[in-house]
């Protein structure tokens, strides 16, 4: 008997729990990659050949190093969801939240999308509206089936966001201390050294 199983194609096939279940997984084999990302059992995957099972893990692997972008919008069963239009002018209280959940690890990441990502209200040519932000656990637990792509892109995009608030930091820092310099004429090197001190604290975590 043939075991026939739907290998996703895109990132957009895989839901965000599915990844979430899959970085859970240390040292996942090809066996485990397969059960998590096309949610099969393993009693399934033990009936395609050795080869087979290979080439797909491989497959997947690609996949899951596809590069991403931010996704503005995307589709959700009959719900259009939108994410927040300017960062700007968030309400304190995305703002807690959404420094809150990116401290944690991706078993929160729903959580964060659940405030980037909000019903679209209303739009207008290229522009859009999205409903007033509140806590809503139900909304939490729905975006872990948002397509892993949306996901991801918009964690790469936070990252660059982090990436650019670093250097402009570091900028403001240097400009700060040669304006420094030329006012009061402090020593150099002590000056030099504070700054070089306090760059290597403004450091972006990997994760």
């Amino acid at each position: 008997m043939k075991a026939k199983i739907k290998i996703p194609n895109s990132l957009s096939e895989i839901t965000l729990e599915q990844y979430q279940k899959y970085l859970n997984i240390e040292d996942p084999t090809d066996q485990a990659i397969i059960a998590t990302l096309c949610d099969i059992p393993y009693n399934v995957i033990r009936q395609i050949t050795r080869t087979s099972v290979t080439e797909i893990a491989e497959s997947l692997k690609e996949l899951l190093n596809q590069e991403v972008s931010l996704v503005p919008t995307f589709q959700m069963g009959s719900m259009t969801y939108g994410f927040i239009p300017n960062l700007d002018e968030i309400t304190f209280g995305e703002y807690i939240d959404c420094t809150t959940y990116l401290k944690e690890d991706w078993e929160d990441v729903h959580k964060l999308m659940a405030v980037l990502y909000r019903p679209v209200t209303n739009t207008y040519k290229d522009k859009y509206q999205i409903e007033e932000y509140k806590v809503s656990l139900e909304r939490e637990q729905l975006m872990k089936t948002m397509p892993l792509n949306v996901a991801l892109g918009a964690m790469v995009f936070f990252c660059h966001l982090a990436a650019d608030l670093l250097s402009v930091t570091q900028k403001y820092l240097q400009e700060e201390v040669e304006a420094h310099l030329l006012k009061n004429g402090d020593g150099i090197l002590r000056s030099t050294d504070w700054q070089m001190k306090t760059s290597k604290n403004l450091t972006i975590s990997p994760n």
